[in-house]
């Protein structure tokens, strides 16, 4: 912290940021906020990255990293979404650096859309308690991922058509999950090593291509789910003799806006394994340098 930085805190009561951490876009920074949060850091200031460089994104950060217009320390640092990258061992120069974290999932959105509890997170918001149903969600992804993996796996290993890749998602349903229309061989050697990086055939929803996981689960499970939810009310409310205005409580129900996309983005994800793998990376690098 240098002397102006100390005069301002002095005279201001403020307490400046001492690091810097840039991010792909403004969703990126409560998430990983929260993430530095759980060991207790000395004041970080998240920022986008357009406020350095003309655009957002994680190609913005990685351009200016490369081309030495930011230079990482342990008091600016970077906080990117794996993509790809970590599935492949791509930009791993960039990565195996101290003051670059990253997701290890395909992007934060595989982590707020991820099935674990997901039936329990949707009863909670609609008030609503189905014992029975409550890990339906959850399976139905994981049955998704089951009946689609080897397609990715192939598609990775050839290309990684975007359209092909996009049309893998089609299929997820809170219905019947359709089989793979596609049967590809994946040699054991592959199967090894993408098993090393944590891709199995029950986790696809967290290397899967993030963008095109959330709005198909969002719709598909989380919304299809709410409203079976909303129907076991309906049918409670009917078989209720002290509702005098059935119509009326059951209109309720249904045109509450519980503003789940909000409150998915506030999830308990500690019981993520990929999130444990960031928080050991920020308690080795607090260990390292601010210890």
């Amino acid at each position: 912290m240098d002397d102006d930085l100390e005069e301002a805190d002095e005279v201001f009561g403020i307490t400046p940021a001492q690091i810097v951490a840039y991010v792909e876009a403004p969703i990126d920074i409560g998430f990983w906020q929260k993430r530095f949060d759980t060991q207790d850091f000395p004041v970080i200031e998240f920022r986008e990255i357009c406020q350095h460089e003309p655009a957002n994104g994680k190609g913005a950060i990685i351009s200016a990293v490369t081309n030495h217009r930011i230079s990482l320390s342990s008091r600016l640092i970077i906080c990117l979404d794996s993509d790809y990258d970590n599935l492949l061992d791509n930009n791993q120069d960039l990565y195996n650096s101290d003051f670059v974290f990253q997701t290890y999932a395909y992007a934060i959105e595989n982590f707020f859309y991820h099935p674990e509890n997901l039936g329990s997170f949707v009863q909670e918001c609609a008030g609503i308690d189905d014992p029975t149903t409550r890990d339906l969600p959850m399976d139905k992804v994981i049955e998704w991922s089951n009946k689609h993996f080897s397609r990715f796996c192939f598609l990775i290993d050839n290309g990684l058509d975007k359209e092909q890749v996009a049309q893998i998602s089609d299929n997820i349903s809170l219905g019947t999950v359709d089989e793979c229309a596609f049967r590809p061989t994946i040699s054991w050697e592959r199967l090894g090593y993408f098993n090393e990086k944590g891709l199995t055939k029950d986790k696809l929803h967290i290397f899967y291509r993030g963008h095109n996981l959330e709005p198909k689960i969002y719709n598909n499970i989380v919304c299809e789910y709410l409203t079976h939810l909303r129907t076991i009310k309906k049918e409670e409310i009917l078989r209720d003799q002290s509702i005098s205005n059935k119509g009326r409580a059951i209109q309720q129900v249904f045109s509450q806006d519980l503003e789940l996309k909000d409150k998915l983005l506030d999830r308990e994800l500690d019981h993520i394994h990929e999130i444990n793998l960031i928080h050991s990376d920020i308690l080795e690098f607090k260990k390292a340098y601010w210890t």
